[in-house]
Protein backbone atom coordinates (compact mmCIF):
# COMPACT_ATOMS: atom_id res chain seq x y z
CA UNK A 1 0.00 0.00 0.00
CA UNK A 2 0.99 3.71 0.07
CA UNK A 3 0.80 3.97 3.60
CA UNK A 4 0.31 7.03 5.47
CA UNK A 5 -0.25 10.32 3.75
CA UNK A 6 -1.32 13.57 5.52
CA UNK A 7 -2.21 16.65 4.13
CA UNK A 8 -0.50 19.97 5.32
CA UNK A 9 -2.45 23.01 4.86
CA UNK A 10 -0.39 26.45 6.30
CA UNK A 11 -0.93 30.17 6.03
CA UNK A 12 2.43 32.70 5.81
CA UNK A 13 1.52 36.24 6.62
CA UNK A 14 4.24 39.12 5.79
CA UNK A 15 1.91 41.87 6.49
CA UNK A 16 2.41 45.61 7.19
CA UNK A 17 0.29 48.60 7.32
CA UNK A 18 0.43 50.27 3.80
CA UNK A 19 2.08 53.49 5.67
CA UNK A 20 4.81 51.11 6.39
CA UNK A 21 5.81 49.63 2.98
CA UNK A 22 8.66 51.77 2.64
CA UNK A 23 10.70 50.19 5.38
CA UNK A 24 8.72 46.74 5.33
CA UNK A 25 10.71 43.43 4.22
CA UNK A 26 10.59 40.99 1.53
CA UNK A 27 11.72 37.40 1.97
CA UNK A 28 14.01 36.57 -0.73
CA UNK A 29 13.56 32.47 -1.44
CA UNK A 30 12.31 31.66 2.21
CA UNK A 31 13.50 28.23 3.48
CA UNK A 32 10.82 26.30 4.81
CA UNK A 33 11.45 22.98 6.90
CA UNK A 34 10.37 20.48 8.36
CA UNK A 35 11.26 19.04 11.83
CA UNK A 36 9.51 15.02 10.98
CA UNK A 37 8.57 13.55 8.05
CA UNK A 38 8.96 13.70 4.45
CA UNK A 39 6.95 16.17 1.69
CA UNK A 40 5.21 13.43 -0.82
CA UNK A 41 5.33 14.94 -4.13
CA UNK A 42 5.07 18.99 -5.05
CA UNK A 43 4.47 21.59 -2.56
CA UNK A 44 1.37 24.12 -3.88
CA UNK A 45 0.87 27.09 -3.43
CA UNK A 46 -1.32 30.36 -3.65
CA UNK A 47 -0.37 34.00 -3.31
CA UNK A 48 -2.03 37.34 -2.57
CA UNK A 49 -0.66 40.78 -2.37
CA UNK A 50 -2.07 43.85 -3.33
CA UNK A 51 -1.14 43.56 -6.88
CA UNK A 52 -1.94 39.82 -7.73
CA UNK A 53 -5.73 39.02 -8.85
CA UNK A 54 -8.54 38.67 -6.35
CA UNK A 55 -8.18 35.22 -7.14
CA UNK A 56 -3.92 35.31 -6.05
CA UNK A 57 -1.15 33.42 -8.24
CA UNK A 58 -0.89 29.69 -8.07
CA UNK A 59 2.31 27.67 -8.30
CA UNK A 60 4.81 24.74 -6.78
CA UNK A 61 7.79 25.68 -4.59
CA UNK A 62 10.94 25.36 -5.10
CA UNK A 63 11.22 21.87 -3.69
CA UNK A 64 14.75 21.55 -2.28
CA UNK A 65 14.54 18.16 -0.61
CA UNK A 66 11.89 15.69 0.94
CA UNK A 67 12.15 17.92 4.65
CA UNK A 68 13.02 21.62 2.84
CA UNK A 69 11.13 24.06 0.11
CA UNK A 70 11.35 27.89 -0.98
CA UNK A 71 9.30 30.87 -2.07
CA UNK A 72 9.45 34.30 -2.24
CA UNK A 73 7.49 36.14 0.25
CA UNK A 74 6.75 39.46 -1.08
CA UNK A 75 5.78 42.80 1.23
CA UNK A 76 2.22 42.61 2.58
CA UNK A 77 1.27 38.88 1.04
CA UNK A 78 -0.37 35.87 2.85
CA UNK A 79 0.52 32.53 1.02
CA UNK A 80 -1.63 29.54 1.18
CA UNK A 81 0.63 26.17 1.18
CA UNK A 82 -0.78 22.72 0.62
CA UNK A 83 1.29 19.66 0.83
CA UNK A 84 1.21 15.81 1.82
CA UNK A 85 3.60 14.41 4.14
CA UNK A 86 4.56 10.53 3.93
Amino acid sequence: GLGDVYKRQVYVINMCNKDDIATAKAYQDYVFGLKTGMIDGEVEYMQWTDDTPVEGVQGNAQKIDDSNFSLTLPVRSITYFQFYLQ
